[in-house]
């Protein structure tokens, strides 16, 4: 093979590589155990806020349905400024009304970068929905 070609496969090569790099994100090992499927729907909402405060996105992968992984940007994403940052959140209260398929928790968290939020303490919630599985987030935010 002629050197100039060796040359340009390794650099798109090495070009492919730094692409996947850039656009997963950057925390890729859970580092607790999923809760069993028996777990309360608070046990599991507790467990998926201290994952988005931890960027357990793994975890954060396997408590929800469909997939929230808003606290988890890729590298890429992080380097050009978007680093959303859930700190910390408060007690978790139901929402009165919730039904047996489906669990409504209000409390606050504290965030910084965020868009389209101020950096801060604000109000939030979680849905979280009855599967196969256990209790699963199956949505998050204001309103």
């Amino acid at each position: 093979m002629k050197p100039r070609k060796v040359a340009l496969i390794g650099a798109g090569g090495i070009a492919i590589a730094a692409l996947v790099a850039a656009l997963i994100p950057t925390w890729i090992e859970s580092a607790a155990p999923v809760p069993p499927s028996n777990a309360s729907a608070r046990t599991v909402a507790r467990a998926f806020l201290h994952a988005a405060e931890r960027r357990d996105c793994p975890m954060m992968r396997a408590l929800s349905d469909p997939d929230d992984t808003r606290w988890c940007v890729s590298w890429l994403r992080n380097a050009l400024g978007d680093d959303p940052r859930l700190l910390s959140h408060g007690r978790l209260e139901v929402v009165p009304g919730s039904g047996a398929d489906e669990t409504d928790f209000t409390f606050t968290i504290t965030v910084r970068g965020v868009s389209g939020m101020e950096d801060g303490t604000d109000a939030w919630g979680l849905v979280l929905r009855s599967t196969s599985a256990g209790w699963r987030v199956s949505d998050e935010g204001t309103g």
